[in-house]
């Protein structure tokens, strides 16, 4: 057993965040709404009963740390450093509890993190560290200027008093009660100027902890901001709570929002005349900005990436059943925007695009060149960049590293307009797709990239096992979209519905083909590429509907294609083995055979009835060319036995 085994519940717990306690028992840490995942700390094992994957202690890390490019003894030597801190030694099978608090900055960037360990002894220790950039962390802040936790709410909340307390754990139960609140890292005694500055012109209440320590650092913080700070007061909390008390105490006791609020009022500003008695409880509730119906009509109108489907700025999902075309709607319109073609006849705004292929990089270089053949474009005037490998966007420093190489990019080529996310499970590795908190922490880590470079962002997710039920796992990202588009697929037909456009009203259904052609003119590798279809087209003409032995003919035919030419011999020789070995017609005798070249005869007869296939002649072999979006269309004839 390696010698930080002991660890196993740590390394579980980054990866996977906390475990679930209902049905975590003894040694056995279980993860997940479901605990499909499962830690056995004495054995230091892991399992995914899901995916039916598992291993030992090496094994986790190299799932927690992907990034590690060096030694992982070397790296967990400094993650857990049992030479330098015996203390830490006390993580020993999963009995303590770990908190890992980000410090984001003004542009919804992780700055530093602090991670505290709590012991069962009571005691506690505090760890610090930074994003080295590559994936890994530096244990230390030097080089970093402070900034109070919670940063982004309380630049949000422009209007609301702020609660300055001791502590991340203070900060995290008042954020439960609807309180912007915020301090600092390092411990009592460690706010700055620095922390005080980003609290400019605000109203502030400090409550620092009931013991000598708190007092002195509350009036650190008071001395700090005065001057700089709206009004600022001093909240004593000695009558309220026991000896070291704080906040935390304070409202687990039972009291209210309302009774802290009404304690607040009743203190003096310091240095400064006492605000209106309901200033506090009225600014803590006014956080909402209204428009006039003036300002609103004011308002400038909306900016298209895509015309009627895709906003400059919004945040879209495309979803669908596996297989059904995502992959191939979402790529043509990347290569569409950065080209700044048409996309099927909507207009776009041309610019730079990211796309991020979580999900097998094999299949998009033959249908970039498809494409760009198709479409008579050179692949050097579509400046789209891929990104071969998924971004977990559950990873702070993941997204921060996502981050700077686009910054190193838009250096280069300028504005990015559109970042693809393909797809939300493979950017949500190691989180649980059906839990709030973990999708609301994929949505704002989607909402930081397009904030940051001031573009639209397109993320491919999967739908359930009932398609009509929409997306897989949390409704809290269709709640956080601007726009929802439903892929379907029929046939060779891709439908693309608007479930949700919240600046517009919603588009009707469009209709695409998936044809087949070649890479270049002398090539014999051959892809897909998508043709507008009329809305207007019978619902006939599709093949969902076909008899399970017609549907299996016109499937050999497709799968015969070599180029853009299909053979139907080899059509025909697939469709009988199928007939033999699956489709109820066994047997080597002549009987068997002709009873098989029978059904073939007719299931091509009725294809040509219902005007899928559009030529046939029983006594004569067809070459058959391109796919329609009514199958196969019939292009030239050669005299030969239909039975062969």
């Amino acid at each position: 057993m390696h010698k930080y085994a002991q660890h196993i519940g740590v390394v579980a717990r980054e990866l996977w965040g906390e475990e679930n306690k209902s049905l975590s028992h003894g040694n056995e840490l279980r993860f997940g709404t479901h605990g499909s995942k499962s830690v056995d700390l004495d054995k230091a094992v892991w399992s995914d009963h899901e995916t039916e994957e598992g291993g030992g202690f090496i094994d986790l890390c190299k799932l927690a740390y992907p990034h590690v490019n060096g030694s992982m003894a070397d790296f967990l030597d400094e993650q857990f450093g049992l030479d330098k801190d015996p203390q830490f030694q006390k993580t020993a099978k999963g009995s303590n509890k770990i908190q890992t608090f980000d410090y984001i900055g003004d542009h919804g960037v992780l700055v530093y993190q602090v991670i505290r360990t709590d012991f069962p002894d009571g005691s506690k220790t505090f760890r610090q560290q930074q994003p080295d950039g590559r994936g890994g962390w530096i244990k230390n802040l030097k080089g970093i200027d402070p900034i109070p936790y919670n940063l982004p709410e309380v630049l949000h909340h422009k209007k609301a008093p702020v609660i300055v307390v001791e502590g991340e754990k203070c900060v995290e139960r008042l954020k439960q009660e609807g309180i912007i609140a915020t301090t600092n890292s390092g411990g009592s005694g460690k706010w700055t100027d620095q922390h005080s500055q980003w609290l400019k012109d605000r109203s502030v209440i400090v409550i620092p902890d009931n013991d000598d320590v708190g007092r002195k650092h509350g009036a650190k913080v008071v001395n700090s901001l005065i001057g700089v700070a709206k009004e600022v007061k001093l909240l004593d909390l000695s009558e309220v709570v026991d000896a070291k008390g704080d906040i935390v105490d304070y409202l687990d006791s039972g009291k209210t929002k309302s009774q802290l609020i009404a304690m607040a009022r009743k203190v003096p500003v310091i240095n400064q005349a006492l605000p209106d008695p309901g200033e506090i409880e009225e600014q803590q509730i006014a956080t909402f900005e209204v428009m006039s119906l003036k300002q609103i009509r004011a308002m400038p109108p909306i900016k298209w990436l895509v015309k009627d489907l895709l906003t400059s700025s919004g945040f879209s999902v495309m979803y669908g059943q596996p297989g059904c075309g995502k992959t191939f709607l979402a790529l043509d319109l990347a290569l569409c925007v950065a080209s700044g073609r048409d996309f099927h006849g909507m207009a776009t705004t041309q610019g730079n695009v990211l796309y991020i292929v979580g999900e097998g990089i094999g299949g998009i270089s033959k249908r970039v060149a498809v494409w760009t053949v198709h479409n008579e474009v050179s692949e050097d005037d579509v400046p789209i960049w891929i990104l071969p490998t998924a971004v977990n966007f559950s990873k702070p420093d993941e997204v921060e590293m996502l981050l700077a190489t686009i910054d190193e990019l838009e250096k280069k080529h300028g504005k990015f307009s559109l970042v693809v996310v393909d797809t939300v499970a493979r950017s949500m590795l190691g989180a649980d797709e059906n839990s709030a908190t973990d999708m609301g922490k994929f949505v704002k880590s989607c909402d930081a990239v397009k904030e940051h470079c001031g573009c639209a962002l397109l993320a491919i997710h999967h739908s359930g096992k009932d398609s009509s039920k929409g997306m897989r796992g949390s409704s809290a990202l269709m709640g956080a979209v601007d726009t929802s588009l439903r892929i379907k697929k029929a046939g060779e037909q891709i439908t693309l519905n608007m479930d949700k456009q919240k600046d517009a009203e919603p588009i009707e259904d469009q209709y695409y083909l998936m044809k087949i052609a070649s890479t270049g003119t002398f090539s014999t590798e051959t892809s897909v590429y998508l043709e507008k279809m009329s809305e207007s087209m019978s619902s006939d003409a599709r093949t969902t509907d076909l008899p399970q032995r017609q549907l299996k003919a016109l499937d050999c035919m497709r799968d015969s294609a070599n180029g853009n030419v299909i053979d139907v011999y080899v059509a025909k020789d697939s469709f009988f083995y199928w007939l033999q070995h699956e489709g109820g017609i066994p047997g080597d005798d002549d009987k068997a055979k002709g009873a098989r070249r029978q059904v073939w005869k007719r299931a091509l007869d009725a294809l040509v009835e219902r005007d899928i296939v559009l030529s046939f002649d029983t006594g004569r072999r067809l070459e058959f060319k391109s796919l329609t979006n009514k199958g196969v269309t019939g292009v030239t004839e050669r005299d030969s036995d239909e039975d062969q």
